[in-house]
């Protein structure tokens, strides 16, 4: 790419969950309110063509057009409200849209390791918590100290490997009882994702469904290449054999740069995706590698501020840079 902006192809937005209303901003850090996502709905149809994945990649590899002003719907995780709440606004406005799930959580049934993590820090009655790369244990009386481990387990469970990860969430989730586990879970049902019958419901109805890997792990550069491989190639796999359709999206787990190493976008072109994204901000331009597009989220304070032309284009070098370290450009 030149030092001149390549031109623009279209935005594709990420959101994860919605809810009637946010009930513990702490743990429902991955949702917003029905409210403002009417609000955003009501901003892209004014000032943009929603179109499909499948279209952006198409514009990507071939070449093919697109509308002047076009934009993708993309949601992480496969949270129960995309069908229960999300799905009905965007059927209304006959809008396409995107859904990337962990296949191994679907499977299991199980909630993504964040949600497992803040619940435990913000609910225990534990008045600390030992927490590993820390010699003292932290202490859990005020809010400030709650929050002070949830951003050191949270910085954990982003660079560990897998198994430590999961270790850690083990540990974590032990500050808390089976039962009120249950409590807990039915509590903040918005965690919930869903399972395999509604994914293929969705799918039915033209709704995209790709991957977010098999346990929503982050694929950095300490991961184990054949752990990398397994998460991106073998929930490709489990996806288009439960839903028997092809799986031909992905998304990167947290998907800043230092959550993607140059093995995880390897491991995505061997499996075939047609796109893979990030959660960087900014436009999916010409000649970017299809394997490494941003995606602007929608979250912070208000959501719909990420939409700002200027927050667009403060995020419009990070291509290069991104590309240059991972050896793609």
């Amino acid at each position: 790419m030149s030092a001149k902006f390549a031109p623009e192809l279209a935005v594709v937005l990420s959101f994860h969950g919605v809810v009637e209303r946010i009930e513990h901003p702490e743990i429902q850090v991955n949702h917003i309110d029905i409210e403002t996502f009417e609000r955003i709905l009501a901003l892209v149809a004014k000032r943009y063509e929603v179109v499909s994945l499948d279209d952006v990649a198409a514009a990507v590899r071939d070449r093919a057009p697109l509308p002047p002003h076009a934009a993708a719907l993309t949601f992480d995780d496969g949270y129960r409200s995309v069908l229960e709440l999300a799905g009905p606004k965007l059927a209304q406005r006959r809008l396409p849209y995107a859904v990337f799930v962990p296949s191994a959580l679907v499977d299991s049934r199980a909630r993504v390791p964040t949600y497992v993590m803040r619940a435990a820090l913000a609910l225990t009655e534990e008045r600390s918590v030992q927490l590993p790369g820390r010699r003292r244990a932290f202490k859990l009386r005020t809010a400030d100290e709650r929050n002070r481990a949830v951003m050191h387990a949270a910085e954990l469970l982003r660079t560990l490997p897998l198994a430590e990860a999961e270790t850690l969430l083990a540990q974590l989730r032990a500050l808390l009882p089976d039962e009120g586990w249950t409590e807990i879970d039915a509590r903040f049902a918005s965690e919930e994702l869903l399972g395999w019958p509604e994914l293929r419901s969705l799918a039915q109805r033209g709704v995209t469904i790709g991957s977010h890997t098999r346990d929503h792990a982050l694929l950095h550069a300490r991961q184990a290449l054949d752990e990398v491989v397994d998460q991106v190639q073998g929930s490709k796999a489990t996806i288009e054999e439960r839903l028997s359709k092809p799986c031909r999206h992905f998304s990167f787990p947290r998907g800043h740069p230092r959550d993607v190493s140059r093995d995880a976008v390897e491991a995505a072109r061997v499996a075939g995706y047609s796109t893979a994204f990030m959660n960087v901000g900014g436009p999916v331009r010409e000649g970017m590698d299809p394997l490494l597009l941003p995606r602007i989220a929608i979250a912070g304070s208000p959501p719909d501020g990420a939409l700002a032309d200027r927050v667009q284009l403060s995020h419009s070098k990070w291509y290069r840079r991104v590309a240059a370290e991972l050896g793609l450009d």
